[in-house]
């Protein structure tokens, strides 16, 4: 966490520290009081499975009210958009293959498997499908159109 936000030559430093992610002075400064957070809010998750480290919002820093452990199949669903997404949506594709080619494709995983939620006409009605999706699916995961309520 510290050297992918604070260590230009980090190879994870461009995602990261080059975006404008930060570790709160707390973190940075007493490796103890992250130790600590971590063992209280380890303590809330009561489910025997692997957690990480997950940011709320995946484009703010790292700090007590935006951190939180989860499972990877939460956090996979919590991304931003890819670089090579041309969409303007999360989990929205232009697909060209045969089937559905020259419209938009809904997609997003669960239980670590991808899901193919439909083909539509438009890139925005792909993003509503796959927000509608992933709210019913998973607890607070990056929506394309948080504003309409859908994220915790």
């Amino acid at each position: 966490m510290i050297q992918r936000c604070t260590n230009p030559s980090d190879s994870n430093y461009e995602d990261y520290g080059g975006r404008g992610i930060w570790v709160c002075n707390e973190w940075l400064n007493a490796l103890e009081a992250f130790r600590e957070w971590a063992e209280s809010e380890s303590a809330r998750c009561t489910d025997d499975l692997t957690l990480t480290l997950d940011r709320i919002d995946t484009n703010d820093g790292y700090y007590p009210e935006n951190c939180r452990f989860t499972t990877k199949t939460v956090q996979a669903q919590n991304r931003r958009k890819r670089r090579d997404n041309r969409s303007g949506y999360i989990g929205v594709y232009l697909h060209k293959g045969k089937r559905g080619e020259g419209r938009y494709r809904a997609r997003a995983t669960v239980n670590r498997r991808l899901v193919c939620l439909g083909f539509y006409d438009t890139p925005i009605e792909a993003a509503r499908v796959r927000d509608d999706f992933v709210s019913k699916w998973y607890e607070a995961p990056m929506l394309n159109f948080p504003e309409e309520g859908m994220k915790a």
